[in-house]
């Protein structure tokens, strides 16, 4: 019988915010396949492993390889369920051949940090997108994006002003769950100067 793909998320990216489920689950596999951080957080395991690059194909192919002969873990940063390999495993595997093993969201991390609620909030990810992600956001809309290199804090800022954004609250939230971890409270006409911040949820409490 063919082992179901586990398609575990692992938090932000330190121990402490990998469940004990998740934990569980990346223990039972024969072969691990994630990115280097999420990698590392299982290098005590000793399998053997594939790093994924921005080559997915390769990751695709890696994994029709070995599934159907090894129990496969992928692991995700985060939760499975928010801007994650989860649709394009599903399409080359089909949801039946899966096993989903929720995680912690670097979006959940921000919004628990900020003391705030996040059930009405619209979640945005530029990683490998363009800005154009954001022109559809409304008057008084809550929004967390999730930067990266191209598209920083600043960058991020320069485009909302454009759209005519009234200034409001703004939090960033960098390197969350990590040793340099860092959250700034500023305002929307202070974000074009911010500094860094590729690694951040931007949280915009009330777009103006």
């Amino acid at each position: 019988m063919v082992s179901k793909i586990l398609v575990v998320g692992v938090g932000p990216g330190t121990g402490e915010y990998v469940t004990p489920a998740a934990r569980k689950a990346v223990e039972t596999a024969d072969v691990l396949v994630g990115g280097r951080r999420a990698l590392a957080l299982f290098s005590y395991l000793s399998r053997p492993t594939h790093q994924i690059t921005a080559d997915l194909n390769e990751t695709i192919e890696f994994i029709k390889a070995n599934f159907r002969s090894k129990r496969v873990a992928v692991l995700v940063t985060g939760d499975p369920g928010c801007f994650s390999l989860l649709p394009l495993l599903v399409k080359h595997f089909g949801s039946e051949n899966l096993e989903v093993v929720p995680g912690i969201s670097s979006i959940q991390l921000a919004f628990a940090r900020l003391k705030e609620v996040w059930q009405n909030v619209t979640l945005v990810s530029l990683h490998g997108r363009g800005l154009k992600e954001l022109e559809t956001v409304e008057d008084g809309s809550r929004l967390a994006i999730l930067t990266d290199p191209r598209h920083t804090p600043a960058v991020i800022g320069r485009h909302l002003i454009s759209l005519g954004l009234d200034d409001c609250p703004v939090a960033v939230c960098e390197n969350l769950g990590l040793p340099e971890e860092k959250i700034v409270q500023t305002r929307l006409y202070l974000l074009p100067e911010y500094q860094g911040g590729e690694n951040s949820v931007v949280v915009i409490l009330d777009a103006g």
